[in-house]
């Protein structure tokens, strides 16, 4: 495998877990606080329930339907890009990449939102 794709890869990856980490920390910042797992060792393995189980209970926090939908479309789409990263480690495809590059955007721009409305401090 050449070092371009080793390097976008290991950038996937990287990005995937960036993002994590930021729901992670929305969610401990909601009314009624959702632990997700964290740690300097993340993986797939305690990440995507955690994520599953925060998508269900989302809707049963004391927020809008708005800032609710928001948070269970955010772990939507993150579990989504972690379905296609595990593909993406299987067989390297650009466009597989771009796409779960694009969705983890999409993630961030949601949570950035959720931050921002709900005066979330994240420190």
């Amino acid at each position: 495998m050449s070092d371009e794709i080793e390097r976008d890869r290991a950038a996937t990856v990287h990005a995937v877990i960036l993002v994590y980490r930021l729901l992670a920390a929305v969610c401990r910042k909601l009314p009624v606080p959702i632990a997700l797992p964290e740690g300097i060792v993340m993986d797939s393995a305690s990440m995507i329930p955690a994520v599953r189980r925060a998508a269900e209970v989302v809707r049963e926090e004391p927020l809008s339907q708005e800032h609710q939908a928001y948070l269970w479309g955010a772990c939507l789409k993150w579990l989504a890009a972690a379905d296609m990263l595990t593909a993406l480690l299987r067989d390297w495809d650009d466009h597989r990449d771009w796409a779960i590059l694009l969705t983890l955007s999409e993630v961030k721009d949601t949570l950035s939102s959720v931050i921002e409305d709900l005066e979330l401090d994240l420190s």
